[in-house]
């Protein structure tokens, strides 16, 4: 039966135009929908958006492919709450995708020790309540802008 949906999905909005290959599946409102009413389990690859918001917050180098794939003012307003309350993007980003009404899965590829122990931390992240519901409200005011894509 089936296991589990692999699909391309994390806390930083995704353009869909900006990912060069058309046959990646990306996580939209519906297929969201569809997990949150049928309890079925979600594998979110690029679950850290390749490391995109933790970049911004230390203005590190970021290539023309991923800031086509991550560019949007969805990401800006991210940045600046994840700011605000002073949060590790990568533990945060990874402890989101682990805090929906079904199970989702976050799968990671990391490329150092700080970034591994950002994982591990990321299963006991205490997130902020008011931090959760602001990221849900600028997501929430996307979704109505953009034709469903979280």
């Amino acid at each position: 039966g089936f296991v589990c949906n692999q699909l391309m999905w994390s806390l930083a909005k995704i353009n869909a135009s900006g990912v060069a290959d058309p046959t990646l599946v990306l996580m939209d409102q519906d297929t969201y929908r569809y997990h949150a009413e049928s309890g079925k389990s979600a594998m979110a690859y690029t679950a850290a958006a390749q490391g995109y918001l933790a970049k911004r917050m230390t203005g590190a180098y970021i290539g023309d492919s991923l800031r086509a794939q991550y560019d949007n003012r969805e990401n800006e307003e991210i940045i600046g709450l994840l700011r605000e309350y002073r949060v590790s993007p990568g533990e945060f980003a990874l402890a989101w995708m682990m805090h929906h009404d079904f199970v989702s899965i976050p799968i990671v590829t990391f490329r150092t020790a700080l970034q591994l122990w950002e994982g591990i931390r990321s299963t006991e992240l205490e997130m902020p309540e008011e931090l959760v519901w602001g990221i849900r409200e600028i997501k929430r005011k996307s979704r109505e802008e953009n034709a469903g894509m979280l």
